[in-house]
């Protein structure tokens, strides 16, 4: 379906009419009906089924009407709206399927440049406005988690292993009364006494070097 508008002046008013139909001989026969005895060009064309959102070029259409014309170098221009040249050339053979294979030329007003970035900028912003921002979820790092956690441990065991000569070191200079120094002096004593003890006081050695290494690996 296309929309015709014609236009005819009738004294010193001009009357318009919008006439939508499938081809320009349906919309000659609605012009008849509104009292028009002879058919006149319509001012331009434009498909009723276009996007609300894109705005339609402009495109004039000169051809022969008819062999006298063509002899004589007269032409007759039609104006469509359309989205395209292509689609011009379509619903102009729709309108005058004699004019298949004839001379004609289509001409695109430079107008329709300053359409086609309007369109341009339309088509953006409606990008922009639908588009889904991502929400997608990072995937979870097992092995950071267990760095994290493996670095926490190293730190707090050698924070613990750090406390033990300076409690010692207190209990020297203050005595057996200072703070923790007389519990770590007794459970000192207690390891040497057993060899569960000194199998203890190795395994903290070993845990207090492995984690020595690790920390230089890390530097």
């Amino acid at each position: 379906m296309k929309k015709y508008f014609f236009s005819k002046k009738v004294g010193k008013k001009v009357a318009k009419h919008e006439i939508v139909a499938e081809t320009l001989s349906d919309a000659y026969l609605e012009l008849k009906a509104l009292g028009y005895e002879k058919s006149f060009l319509p001012d331009y064309i434009e498909p009723v089924d276009n996007p609300d959102d894109l705005e339609l070029k402009t495109y004039n259409v000169s051809y022969y009407a008819n062999q006298k014309d063509a002899l004589d170098g007269i032409t007759t221009t039609i104006t469509y709206k359309a989205n395209s040249m292509k689609s011009v050339e379509g619903k102009f053979l729709e309108d005058f399927p004699e004019q298949a294979g004839n001379y004609r030329e289509i001409h695109s007003p430079l107008e329709n440049y300053a359409v086609d970035r309007r369109n341009a900028e339309t088509k953006n912003e409606n990008a922009d406005s639908t588009a889904t921002p991502n929400t997608q979820m990072k995937k979870l790092n097992i092995l950071n988690v267990f760095k994290t956690v493996n670095t926490y441990v190293q730190q707090l065991t050698m924070l613990l292993v750090g406390l033990i000569p300076l409690l010692l070191l207190g209990v020297v200079i203050f005595g057996d009364d200072f703070f923790l120094g007389n519990v770590v002096v007794w459970n000192i004593q207690n390891l040497l006494d057993s060899m569960a003890g000194f199998v203890g006081i190795i395994t903290l050695l070993v845990i207090v070097h492995f984690y020595t290494r690790i920390t230089q690996k890390d530097k």
